[in-house]
């Protein structure tokens, strides 16, 4: 227990998780109730979490909860599950750009042809919708 209780400070002290704020309880108790006893079972703990918020945002929360603590489930599993939302969210983040910047265009191009600006534009698209 005191190397799980050695790692728990180790990442507690990383600068992504001090800057951000995260800090895991280093009470033994605590982990005690989740039963993680050893440093993989914290580090598949971990990697569960990080999962299950990618998947969720990705997917749904009932899939997260199903791919990240359904029966069989292992670290190889989660890693792989969690691959995937990441790429599907950073393809939908781009297209979203994509198509905003698409619109911004044509938006645009419509003031230049009756010669307004871009803002006064916007307002009569609104405003027609």
């Amino acid at each position: 227990m005191k190397d799980l209780i050695e790692h728990i400070k180790e990442f507690n002290a990383l600068p992504v998780n001090s800057e951000c704020g995260l800090s895991e309880s280093i009470e033994l108790q605590y982990w005690h109730d989740l039963d993680i006893y050893t440093v993989e079972q914290f580090e598949f703990f971990q990697a569960q979490q990080d999962a299950y918020n990618i998947i969720s945002e990705a997917f749904s929360k009932s899939y997260a909860r199903l791919v990240c603590f359904g029966d069989g489930v292992t670290i190889e599993s989660v890693t792989l599950e969690a691959k995937t939302a990441s790429e599907y969210l950073k393809r939908t983040f781009q297209e979203e750009a994509n198509q905003e910047a698409e619109i911004f265009a044509e938006v645009n191009s419509l003031a230049k042809q009756c010669n307004v600006s871009h803002e006064t534009m916007e307002r009569w698209l609104a405003q027609a919708v």
